[in-house]
């Protein structure tokens, strides 16, 4: 189906989107507890999307990507809208063709969500069902520092969650 990132923060509320970034990334609530039980109860868990989904904001280490041709007939056979399927095409091709890891608008907002709240959670899964029951195992990659993070962020791969600390 499809990545999604989850997002996890130390508040009761879901945060908002920053707005340089709202016409590309919308933020939703989210509860599955194959994520959720990473994070204490009192914290709120989000997806951060684009396009439906976070496979562009998440490009894989040794990505091995379908070229476009193959994507595009891959999201007809699901029955995609031309329009969607534009705006994905599109979104994909805004990640630099050799980087992998995070795109850099979502590397921003986890820099400004570790400034404002100390600690947050990132989670990524490629989902086969439904995002919100799917049961499903995370790899804990502990803990580390934002300024590690945004030097190396390979520390976050996917089928994983890993905490990031402000200091």
């Amino acid at each position: 189906m499809c990545h999604f990132l989850t997002i996890s923060v130390p508040d009761k509320k879901l945060p908002d989107v920053p707005e340089q970034y709202r016409s590309e990334i919308h933020f939703a609530a989210y509860g599955n507890p194959s994520v959720t039980k990473f994070s204490p109860i009192d914290w709120t868990s989000f997806t951060a999307t684009s396009g439906g989904c976070s496979c562009d904001l998440y490009r894989a280490y040794k990505d091995s990507r379908k070229d476009d041709s193959t994507l595009i007939e891959c999201y007809r056979k699901k029955g995609w809208s031309e329009s969607k399927i534009e705006r994905a095409i599109s979104s994909r091709k805004k990640a630099a063709a050799t980087s992998s890891g995070l795109r850099d608008d979502i590397l921003h907002i986890v820099k400004n969500l570790v400034a404002a709240y100390s600690q947050i959670r990132l989670s990524l899964h490629w989902y086969s069902g439904q995002i919100e029951t799917e049961n499903f195992r995370l790899n804990d990659n502990g803990v580390v520092s934002l300024d590690d993070f945004m030097r190396e962020n390979t520390f976050f791969r996917d089928e994983s969650t890993i905490k990031i600390l402000k200091q």
